[in-house]
């Protein structure tokens, strides 16, 4: 609020992106100065909307299925594209609006799916100074962008500066037309990435030390930790590594004085925003969606927030509802993944949420080696099948799996096919989700 005393001399209307709708003291604070709101957001309205010029709430488009699921910044996308009269008009934002629904998790079906598919396209030749830059700084220009690339490699280092202190540095790398601007922009937000792994990797440790302390896993279905030393940028991140490793939905918080800021991440099915909805009145503010939320409450509430979240989650989330689940498509034996097939999967991209990769059982393959460390930080090992005549190599990053491959061993492998191109040689990769002795 204060900085918006500072900024709003001579502004007639403000368009927010992903953050309006719970912006209702905000919004109303302009329009008693006589400054029009635009919401753009993506984020489930309250019980009270914002005051606002015009709304662009998926939620609220009765039988709008198509822009239901847009981030929001496919629906600034949109505005853009509406404001300009064609699509034409706005390709070369099309790049943007790609790397952010992947980030956002937005499910990558109708139109979010188009909008990542031909915006990746784009990006791997974009004219934009700051993302080429970007692209050099991660070995991948000249290279196919994917999803994977979009979600672990671009975003990451665009939020990091966001996450750490300011989001300018980053908006000013989108935006400048200046090579060598661009060039020290980039070399700045993979530093702050650096720095934000590091700082990271510390906070996961300490909150996986507090839920072990804390956290009664029979009684609470919901992980609620708080530490006045962990950095607010990475509580986000670090409840998605607490949903991963308990298989739980986790609210994580940095005390800050008298408040605690909080964010949190659920599993498939469960509406983490509902449950936090009938939590406000412990909340000083929240706002969200099933999948993700941040909020703000008293340090002296966190505790009757937890049991009351609690509470609510052991009325409507049974064990199985946070059992790990593991899909499988389909069988198939090792020479059905041959270069066709294989082709076909890349047809399939992008992949991510409502558009998995497939995933297969392959039984009874032999392992040819002893898992090693591979160079993205996982591991890696050979395997082939029993005649001997096709070979693959599994990764994975989960290392309680290594303790299961053995040099000689025979194995059932659940994994994701795909085709591997190093030094000219063209290989079949497994990733590996799951394994056990064949049998």
């Amino acid at each position: 609020m204060q900085r918006l005393r500072k900024e709003i001399t001579g502004v007639r209307l403000v368009i927010t992106v992903d953050n309006g709708i719970s912006g209702i003291e905000e919004i109303a604070f302009l329009k008693k100065r006589g400054i029009d709101t635009i919401v753009v957001d993506h984020h489930e309205p309250g019980e009270t909307l914002p005051d606002a010029l015009a709304m662009i709430v998926p939620f609220r488009a009765v039988g709008v299925a198509a822009t239901h699921d847009l981030a929001a910044c496919g629906l600034a996308w949109k505005l853009a594209q509406a404001l300009f009269g064609s699509v034409d008009d706005v390709l070369d934002e099309m790049e943007l609006a790609a790397i952010g629904t992947v980030a956002d998790m937005a499910p990558l079906a109708g139109e979010n799916r188009l909008i990542v598919r031909f915006g990746l396209e784009r990006l791997s030749r974009t004219r934009l100074p700051g993302l080429a830059a970007l692209l050099t700084k991660t070995k991948l220009a000249g290279k196919t962008i994917r999803a994977f690339h979009a979600a672990f490699m671009l975003a990451p280092r665009l939020n990091a500066v966001g996450r750490m202190g300011s989001a300018l540095e980053a908006f000013r790398l989108l935006v400048t037309e200046e090579s060598v601007e661009a060039r020290n922009l980039a070399d700045l937000l993979d530093e702050e990435n650096r720095q934000r792994q590091k700082i990271e990797k510390e906070v996961c440790r300490e909150a996986a030390r507090e839920v072990e302390r804390t956290h009664h896993f029979m009684k609470d279905h919901i992980i609620v930790v708080a530490n006045p030393r962990w950095h607010e940028g990475v509580v986000g991140i670090v409840a998605t590594r607490l949903v991963d490793k308990y298989h739980r939905p986790a609210l994580v918080l940095c005390e800050k004085g008298e408040t605690a800021k909080g964010s949190g991440r659920s599993l498939a099915g469960i509406d983490l925003f509902h449950l936090l909805e009938r939590s406000s009145e412990h909340c000083l503010e929240f706002g969200g969606h099933a999948a993700a939320c941040g909020f703000t409450l008293k340090t002296t509430e966190i505790e009757p927030f937890r049991r009351k979240i609690n509470d609510l989650a052991r009325a409507e989330i049974t064990p199985a509802d946070l059992a790990a689940r593991l899909t499988i498509d389909l069988e198939a034996p090792l020479e059905a993944f041959n270069a066709g097939v294989l082709k076909d999967f890349v047809r399939m991209e992008p992949f991510g949420i409502r558009n998995p990769r497939p995933v297969f059982l392959t039984r009874r393959l032999r392992v040819k080696s002893e898992p090693r460390k591979s160079g993205w930080g996982g591991q890696s090992f050979w395997l082939e099948n029993e005649a001997g005549t096709i070979t693959a190599e599994g990764v994975f990053s989960d290392a309680e799996l290594a303790g299961r491959v053995r040099k000689g061993a025979i194995l059932d492998v659940v994994h994701s096919p795909k085709e591997k191109s190093s030094n000219g040689l063209t290989t079949l990769e497994l990733s590996v989700k799951d394994l056990r002795a064949a049998g």
